[in-house]
């Protein structure tokens, strides 16, 4: 299952990010979680946290001559994409000019959500259900979460994206002011956002938790 975020943009002087990542195998793990039955009480639990594969990073940027970027260029790699193969399960848009692509991909089955990873105030949640059915749960006021769950596959080595100059230069802008991720003056935190999504979306879709208690 392919999971996209795409953080649109409009004017001439911002870029549209745009990532794709997969779970491509499972590392287990065991930690203590408290008992359901008595208080005070840890028991030992093994999950499967997800190694995650980020196929592509993009940065869109308007064409020569052009002012603005193209809207349909994110929509039609994500048509191209299944097209080819992919089994794309889940596409994410971060942009109020996005309602008319994630329009136009679900009445091509494909499931679409807005998401904020700035400001994450909701998960994206694929219901097998239905085709284009997705799922809004609420991150209870962990509006980083998204930004969290990125840092946290990096730092656990559970992340493999291929290298990309300027999401590093990102990275390096970001910054946390009132409760939300921003960039520096004169910025960018377009890429990183769509990375961010992207792993989300994965980290939110295909964990497994088996326990290892009654």
């Amino acid at each position: 299952l392919r999971f996209i975020h795409v953080d649109l943009s409009l004017g001439k002087r911002d870029r549209c990010g745009m990532s794709m990542s997969h779970a491509c195998a499972f590392e287990e793990r065991i930690v203590s979680v408290e008992s359901k039955s008595e208080k005070n009480l840890y028991v030992p639990q093994k999950i499967f946290l997800p190694i995650i594969k980020t196929d592509f990073i993009a940065c869109l940027t308007p064409r020569a001559g052009s002012s603005e970027i193209i809207l349909s260029e994110p929509r039609d790699l994500i048509f191209d994409l299944v097209d080819r193969g992919f089994n794309v399960a889940l596409v994410t848009y971060d942009g109020f000019q996005s309602v008319e692509s994630r329009q136009i991909l679900t009445s091509h089955n494909i499931r679409t959500e807005h998401l904020s990873v700035s400001r994450c105030d909701h998960k994206c949640l694929i219901d097998d259900n239905f085709i284009t059915k997705v799922r809004r749960e609420s991150t209870r006021g962990q509006y980083l979460d998204a930004h969290a769950q990125l840092r946290t596959t990096i730092f656990d080595k559970r992340l493999e994206a291929p290298f990309h100059d300027k999401c590093i230069e990102e990275v390096k802008n970001a910054i946390e002011v009132k409760g939300k991720v921003d960039h520096l003056s004169r910025g960018y935190i377009d890429i990183l956002e769509s990375l961010a999504g992207s792993v989300y979306n994965v980290v939110n879709n295909v964990s497994e938790i088996n326990s290892m208690s009654s």
